[in-house]
């Protein structure tokens, strides 16, 4: 099992509102992305548009959904509204064809190319599980690090041989 495939999928999740950085992420731009929620609000003052209550987003065929997507912009002056940060919390979800990612949160920073995915993280992929408490990645270095939990915990992976069905 390589980690790169799941923390795409993971990475999708996050990058669902930003069609160029989903492009970067190995995600298809070009497919519409579709956004549900039980209620949007845009405190436009503060630069944040709030998802809340049963969000899913869809593009393509990967799905993301969590109880709140936060998507915090700048650049009001200048009428682009650059996404500058998107935060998924409560319940998180990333799913793709062969690939689930799960955790309580995940912050993608767009200006610093970073991923982060906390609480009780879960990435499987064809009956491969990896867990810990905390998936860090860096998209500038490439470098993904799977933390366990403060408290003496350790990470975990359970790696199928193909006698298992693995592949």
């Amino acid at each position: 099992m390589r980690l790169g495939p799941l923390v795409g999928a993971a990475l999708f999740a996050l990058a669902a509102l930003q069609p160029v950085a989903a492009q970067s992420l190995g995600g298809d731009s070009d497919e519409p992305i579709e956004i549900e929620a039980d209620v949007l609000e845009v405190r436009q003052n503060e630069g944040i548009a709030t998802f809340r209550g049963n969000v899913d987003a869809v593009q393509g065929d990967m799905t993301l959904t969590s109880d709140v997507l936060d998507v915090f912009y700048a650049g009001e002056g200048d009428g682009e509204g650059r996404i500058q940060r998107i935060v998924a919390t409560g319940n998180v979800v990333v799913t793709s064809p062969r690939e689930i990612a799960r955790g309580q949160a995940g912050i993608y920073d767009l200006e610093r190319r970073t991923i982060v995915l906390t609480g009780d993280v879960v990435l499987t992929r064809e009956g491969n599980v990896l867990r810990g408490s905390r998936l860090e990645v860096d998209l500038a270095s490439g470098v993904s690090r799977l933390l366990p939990a403060r408290d003496g915990g350790r990470v975990r992976a359970l790696f199928l041989t193909q006698g298992e069905g693995g592949s």
